[in-house]
């Protein structure tokens, strides 16, 4: 006994709905994979001090980048760190010493609250870096990319995560206008 598949109908092929389920799809993962990367992929880090987080917290005064650094090894650290904010549209580098941060101790996690209120001139597609180090140079390095650097920080996360949804969805309509 032999079994044959039906013949397609000479119909409406289901053309749209691919291409529907396509969009849908990158608008979904676009960001996903946009926050991955600068979570995961942009971080370096030697001799067990590890930047594990770098985020932004609201105050009541004003808002703070905090570092959140990690000490795996056996014996304590003193650490230094820095914060590099550079925007790349318009060239401007520009970085801030956070002086001593202090010890850390073998095996724990330290949160550090750097509140900076300094005026920035700078708008575009940058970065945002913070560099830990000691007596014998850099120890740990962790990026968070931005696509507008505004006054105030507040809205860095937001507006990068609204840029790649605006990225991601003009580069899906391209490809099927």
């Amino acid at each position: 006994m032999i079994f044959r598949l039906p013949a397609k109908s000479p119909g409406r092929s289901n053309k749209s709905g691919k291409k529907f389920i396509l969009i849908l799809l990158s608008l979904i993962l676009t960001p996903l994979a946009f926050y991955l990367l600068s979570f995961f992929g942009t971080s370096k880090s030697s001799e067990n001090i590890i930047i594990s987080e770098l985020f932004l917290r609201k105050n009541t005064n004003s808002p703070s980048l905090v570092l959140r650094v990690l000490n795996n090894s056996d014996h304590p650290k003193l650490i230094f760190g820095s914060l590099v904010v550079e925007d790349k549209a318009a060239g401007i580098k520009k970085q801030i010493s956070l002086g001593s941060l202090g010890e850390i101790m073998p095996l724990t996690q330290k949160d550090f609250s750097v509140d900076w209120n300094e005026p920035w001139q700078g708008s575009g597609i940058g970065q945002l870096k913070a560099v830990l180090y000691d007596q014998d140079g850099v120890i740990s390095e962790k990026s968070m990319p931005v696509a507008v650097i505004p006054e105030n920080l507040e809205s860095v996360g937001a507006i990068s995560l609204f840029a790649s949804l605006l990225l991601g969805a003009g580069l899906v309509i391209s490809r099927f206008v």
